[in-house]
């Protein structure tokens, strides 16, 4: 009876804390951890499509790329499209406004007044004001880039 009370333990305990899993590693220390190997183009990382194709890549200098393999060395996020662009966080003035400690350049899509805001250390800043006209040909508004107190 000792003996399968001891086995029992051994067989839960196990089961509560190898819980991690680990690639490249014997020693997970997160529940998912990927220590990658250099590998010619750099990467620690590579996801692809049933293609073939790269569409997430991760270098070991930390760089990311989507839909690009070789993300620019300049760029932390290197994001390749010709058919979709970036979609920053949308949300409304109470939302950003209760966003705990935000970073100094944190940037939202205001849905209340349809305008970029980004968070300049210590308030949020209209990042872009659009006034009618425009000189150009076709007519489009121009754009006027301001800051407020300016």
């Amino acid at each position: 009876m000792k003996h399968l009370f001891i086995a029992s333990f051994l067989m839960l305990s196990t089961g509560l804390f190898a819980q991690n899993v680990g690639i490249g590693t014997v020693t997970p220390g997160a529940k998912l951890e990927v220590v990658g190997n250099t590998t010619v183009g750099g990467l620690s990382l590579d996801v692809q499509d049933s293609s073939g194709v790269s569409i997430l890549s991760v270098e070991d200098a930390g760089r990311v790329g989507v839909l690009n393999s070789n993300p620019d060395a300049s760029a932390a996020l290197d994001v390749t499209s010709t058919t979709a662009g970036v979609l920053i966080p949308r949300m409304t003035t109470a939302q950003y406004n209760a966003i705990t400690s935000p970073a100094t350049g944190l940037l939202i899509y205001c849905t209340d007044d349809n305008k970029f805001y980004y968070y300049d250390g210590a308030q949020w800043v209209t990042m872009v004001s659009i006034v009618g006209g425009g000189n150009n040909n076709a007519g489009d508004p121009t754009l006027i880039y301001t800051v407020d107190g300016f």
